[in-house]
């Protein structure tokens, strides 16, 4: 793990109308790190996911990445950059196979620029992309399925799959284990930690605190969009501020089984 930030975000308000879902939010992620950001719902914690991947531009603030500013740039050429993301609700093209789904997100035109794999070539170079990531991801025996016929878990691989072909320096999931038993939120834990092995630097938006204080090195802690914790995991779910804002709200707040 690295002293330097990969992600900045330096006072991000962000506003819909008349209600403000961010306000003055501030706080880094280093370099080869995972970070949790939790927080109620509502907290605005995919609102913030999506200022940082350039869906939204924020109100106030810069969103900066590698020492650039990237807020306000557009989802494409913020994705060209180094930031991937996924999303809770999976949705592959289920009558495709996995393979051809990861495909999909390899040959993408926004990231391409201009480049489409028509050539034998090129197709050649996407297939290997996209099964690199599926080996990463534990689904290459998986391959020529249909998407369709995927278990939640095996999607969420999906998912993550088609985020890793992208290449990224910065991956940020959006509860990954949503919905998973016991056993496929361990592997997928595994998994995280193994890409970050690797080198990955990860932001991730986990409800159940528990599994965040097993996977996370640091912790942001979100309630009605502002920040109101963050360091280490045991000290910040000891925090009274983060108890207090999960009071009634959220039952997941506790130790960790």
């Amino acid at each position: 793990m690295s002293d330097e930030a990969i992600l900045r975000l330096d006072s991000i308000t962000m506003k819909f109308g008349g209600l403000t879902a961010l306000e003055n939010v501030s706080f880094e992620v280093r370099a080869g790190e995972i970070c949790g950001l939790i927080g109620p719902n509502g907290a605005g914690k995919t609102t913030l996911f999506n200022v940082v991947c350039g869906v939204y531009r924020p109100a106030g603030g810069t969103v900066w990445f590698k020492g650039e500013p990237v807020s306000g740039l557009p989802v494409h050429q913020i994705a060209r950059r180094g930031i991937a993301r996924t999303f809770q609700v999976v949705k592959p093209i289920p009558r495709l196979t996995v393979l051809e789904n990861v495909m999909i997100a390899a040959a993408s035109p926004l990231l391409a620029g201009s480049w489409v794999p028509f050539t034998t070539r090129g197709q050649r170079e996407v297939r290997q992309k996209a099964m690199d990531a599926l080996a990463r991801v534990g689904l290459v025996e998986e391959a020529h399925l249909p998407a369709g016929q995927l278990n939640l878990g095996y999607l969420r691989r999906l998912e993550l799959a088609r985020a890793l072909v992208m290449n990224p320096s910065l991956l940020l999931l959006d509860e990954p284990v949503a919905g998973l038993g016991y056993d496929a939120v361990e592997d997928f834990l595994a998994l995280v930690k193994e890409l970050r092995r690797d080198g990955l630097t990860v932001l991730l938006v986990e409800h159940n605190t528990g599994v965040a204080e097993a996977l996370c090195d640091h912790m942001v802690v979100l309630d009605h969009g502002k920040m109101i914790a963050a360091g280490d995991p045991a000290r910040v779910l000891a925090d009274p501020a983060v108890v207090e804002a999960y009071l009634g709200k959220d039952d997941s707040l506790g130790p960790s089984a």
